[in-house]
């Protein structure tokens, strides 16, 4: 029943959403070669790896991910169907979706409550955004894996001597394990001979397994037996085991250690992955109580993989009970992949002799130097470098034309992490790959590095522009041949002491660049140098002169007349010039020139003129070198004078709140501003400004809480002023 109740709920969760509505800005669109698109949308929280559909990858565009609230489309040539399978990024877990279905455009939408099952476990299942890591336990003895209501079998102890028996537990799982109640490690008590040393910790992580002891002391002969059950969170719950022994009498006992476990016998010496060789270190315990006598010349290293494996010591031929002795088998593989031997140790331990142990070493390649650059250091070498890899004897460089073809080894590295490849052809691109090796056995090769030899080119001139009477405005460089994409961050001036200041670059011939120059404020030879990746430029600079001299004529003057007592200047900017001074004459270009003021742009507003009075204008252009020669005189007539404006009627005052008043007035015309006056508690106070406004109405802002204000208002312009207005009076008064 339980079992029907979670198969319905399984079916009533499993929905998939899905959606049409318009194409994000993130999709990418492929051309439609006749059959039905389909595109995945991610609007979940969680940036997704892996996304595959019917053997499709989705991505986003320019990325290896389907990036959160993106989309990816493909076009397909025919109906079909798959579960998408997909990876959420922040727990790294392998996911898959419930089957797909396309014969439309419809997109699939994966949001936080998409239905998904982790691959490699279904009884994980829930939403995208609460689906996580399922931790399992597994049990392990002597190298070996222990499965459920499987028995260990730990041969002879001397009665009344203590033998610790190791197990090890993990997390199988793809989340954290932890064991459960005060003693999760329990025994069923029956058999008195076996006790239980409780964890040190309660969580047990992928990567950090957890040991527990079980101390075997048999008080009589003959067999005994107990039931081990580990309590945990694991889904699959209890883990339960049995741990068999034989008590017997007084004799020696020979029992095999690695790493502090001991092996049992036919048990499994597990020296992990390797990437070369290594030692591997067995002790011999006596366990019993008399004396352990090893036959040390017959110790034995048999089976398939016997030649990787060699004894390099041995043990002591006597053991006293309750003493050890360690020796060492040396690993020295010449392939990849797992390699299985036995080792056979005879002594006087009748019931295990000899004593049997496997090994199994897997050896893995060396990994791929990492950190590998080529540089091109002239145009016939190139240096490459990497970081070293641990263990390596050597690396083998591969190189070609073009990313693939590598062939044989183009050279052999035995020591460093650098070599120079040298009498290549000139602005040619290599490709390099590099492995390290040890002994016979290489290692992975590493992805590509590309670089191009340089191309030499011929710095054949520079000349500036200009004369002693003509300011430099540009540069004329000439090279032998073309620079591809050469520009103006690829020139520098040297010593500068002219002030310039390098402009744009622009391609005006077959190897002929012009160089746009400004700022010059002195004269003399500078050296103009050009450098650009890839090529090599000789020589690397070239000297030209740069000219200055006071400015040109100004051109293109022209006024605005802007009132009666107002006329605006301007004219065309001359290259070269710092400022410019304007003069005038008034009335007639015979009478006197007056200066007016400088500005520092191309134009300049002349103030405080007669009405209805002629101005003639003329500019001169200004540098550190001097001042050009006056510019063709240009005039502007002021406007009739304007009466002063008539006294603003219509004053009214409204409070707006307890620290501002509104005032307002009628416009009037030829105003083109206006002044605000109040006085406060008395018209016999003085008067005070308020502000000045050019439109209405006017806020006064004060600090006053109860008081009673007086405004008075005069009209603006060139004229003058206008009369006061009639006072207009407002009181505030605050409780």
């Amino acid at each position: 029943m339980k079992n029907f109740i979670l198969l319905a709920l399984v079916l009533a969760i499993l929905t998939l959403w899905f959606g049409g509505c318009k194409q994000p800005a993130g999709e990418q669109d492929l051309p439609n070669d006749g059959g039905p698109s389909f595109t995945i949308k991610n609007e979940s929280s969680y940036d997704l790896s892996n996304v595959t559909w019917a053997g499709i990858n989705f991505v986003s565009p320019g990325q290896t991910d389907l990036r959160k609230g993106t989309a990816s489309k493909t076009e397909t040539t025919e109906d079909a169907s798959g579960y998408i399978y997909l990876t959420r990024k922040d727990i790294g877990i392998n996911l898959r979706t419930q089957s797909v279905w396309t014969t439309d455009d419809s997109p699939v939408t994966i949001g936080d409550n998409a239905v998904v099952v982790e691959v490699a476990n279904e009884s994980n299942m829930g939403t995208l955004s609460a689906v996580g890591l399922v931790a399992e336990i597994g049990v392990e003895y002597g190298g070996r894996s222990v499965a459920r209501n499987d028995t260990i079998n730990t041969g002879e102890t001397v009665i009344n001597t203590a033998r610790q028996i190791q197990i090890t537990l993990k997390s199988t799982g793809s989340g954290n394990l932890a064991l459960t109640g005060v003693e999760p490690v329990q025994l069923d008590g029956v058999d008195n001979s076996f006790s239980a040393t409780q964890p040190t910790r309660s969580e047990i992580t992928a990567s950090t397994p957890l040991n527990a002891l079980i101390t075997f002391t048999p008080a009589s002969l003959g067999p005994h037996t107990t039931t081990v059950t580990i309590k945990s969170n694991a889904p699959s719950g209890d883990f339960t085991f049995t741990i068999s022994g034989t008590g017997v009498p007084t004799k020696p006992v020979i029992s095999v250690f690695y790493n502090n476990a001991e092996i049992p016998q036919h048990g499994t010496i597990n020296g992990g992955s390797a990437s070369l060789g290594l030692m591997i270190p067995v002790t011999v315990k006596n366990t019993g109580t008399l004396l352990l006598t090893l036959d040390t010349g017959s110790i034995a290293l048999i089976g398939a993989d016997a030649s990787a494996f060699t004894l390099s010591s041995s043990p002591s031929p006597n053991i006293p009970a309750g003493s050890e002795s360690s020796f060492f088998i040396q690993f020295s593989p010449a392939k990849l992949g797992v390699h299985n031997a036995i080792i056979t140790i005879p002594s006087n331990d009748a019931s295990k002799n000899p004593a049997m142990v496997y090994l199994e070493v897997n050896v893995l390649p060396l990994s791929a130097p990492s950190n590998f650059t080529a540089s091109a250091q002239s145009g016939t070498a190139i240096n490459l470098s990497w970081d070293p890899v641990e263990g390596a004897g050597g690396y083998r460089v591969y190189r070609s034309t073009f990313d693939g073809n590598y062939g044989n080894p183009l050279a052999t590295v035995s020591g460093g992490t650098s070599w120079y490849d040298t009498g290549l052809a000139l602005g040619t691109a290599y490709y390099y790959k590099i492995g390290a090796y040890y002994g016979a056995l290489d290692g992975s090769l590493s992805g590509y590095v590309r670089a191009v030899t340089f191309i030499p080119v011929s710095f054949t001139g520079a000349e500036a522009n200009g004369s002693s009477s003509v300011m430099t405005t540009k540069l004329n460089l000439s090279f032998d041949q073309d620079i591809e994409d050469l520009s103006a961050g690829d020139i520098t001036l040297m010593p500068n002491n002219t002030g310039a200041v390098k402009g744009a670059l622009a391609k005006i011939g077959i190897g002929v660049y012009e160089l746009a120059v400004s700022g010059i404020s002195a004269g003399g030879s500078v050296t103009v140098a050009a450098a650009k990746n890839g090529y090599t430029i000789t020589p690397s600079g070239k000297e030209a002169t740069l000219y200055f001299v006071p400015p040109a004529v100004p051109t293109g003057a022209a006024t605005a007349v802007l009132s009666a007592s107002s006329i605006r200047v301007s004219w065309s900017a001359v290259p070269g010039a710092a400022s410019y001074e304007i003069y005038y004459q008034k009335g007639s270009t015979s009478a006197s020139m007056n200066y007016a003021g400088t500005s520092p742009s191309a134009s300049y507003t002349h103030t405080g003129l007669s009405p209805e009075t002629t101005y003639y204008y003329s500019i001169k252009a200004v540098n550190s070198a001097g001042a050009s020669g006056y510019s063709s005189s240009v005039s502007g007539t002021t406007q009739q004078a304007l009466p002063p404006p008539s006294a603003p009627t219509g004053v009214t005052a409204s409070v707006l709140s307890s620290t501002s008043i509104r005032v307002s007035w009628d416009p009037v015309p030829g105003a083109t501003s206006y002044e605000i006056y109040y006085k406060k508690g008395y018209t016999s106070n003085p008067m005070n400004y308020a502000g000045t406004t050019t439109s209405m109405p006017f806020t006064h802002t004060h600090s006053s809480w109860s008081a009673t204000f007086y405004y008075y208002i005069r009209a603006v312009n060139d004229a003058g002023f206008s009369n006061y207005s009639s006072e207009v009076s407002i009181s505030i008064y605050l409780p």
